[in-house]
C-alpha cells in the first residue's frame, strides 16, 4: 500500500467505526491484501485514534496455536503465526449516543 492511500483508507475505516456502518474498504474489495498491510492499517487507525486523544490500554492475541489456526480457518486466510490487535480505553461519547440516551432521560 501508498502511504498516501493507506492513510485515506485509514480515515475512511475510522470514519466507518465512528459512525458504526459498514466499513465500506471491505464491502469495496479495497482493504489490506496481505497481514502485513492489515498491520499497516492498524498502525495508521492508531496513529489518528492516538491523535484525538485515545488511548491504548492493552492487546487482543488471537489464533496463538497452530491447532487454533487450522480449526479457526487461519490457515485459509494465510495466518501462520498468532495475530494482534489494540484493545482502547474509553472515550467520549459520539453524538449519536448522546442522542440515544437523552430519549431515556425523564
Amino acid at each position: 500500500m501508498l502511504k498516501k492511500s493507506l492513510e485515506t483508507l485509514a480515515e475512511e475505516l475510522q470514519a466507518d467505526l465512528d459512525s458504526r456502518v459498514t466499513r465500506r474498504i471491505f464491502a469495496e474489495g479495497r482493504g489490506p491484501n496481505s497481514v502485513d498491510e492489515a498491520y499497516q492499517l492498524q498502525r495508521a487507525l492508531r496513529t489518528i485514534r492516538e491523535n484525538r486523544g485515545e488511548k491504548v490500554v492493552g492487546f487482543k492475541i488471537g489464533f496463538t496455536s497452530a491447532a487454533i489456526r487450522r480449526r479457526g480457518g487461519g490457515e485459509a486466510i494465510g495466518l501462520s503465526d498468532s495475530v494482534h490487535g489494540y484493545l482502547w480505553g474509553p472515550r467520549e461519547s459520539p453524538q449519536w449516543i448522546e442522542d440515544r440516551l437523552s430519549s431515556f432521560r425523564n
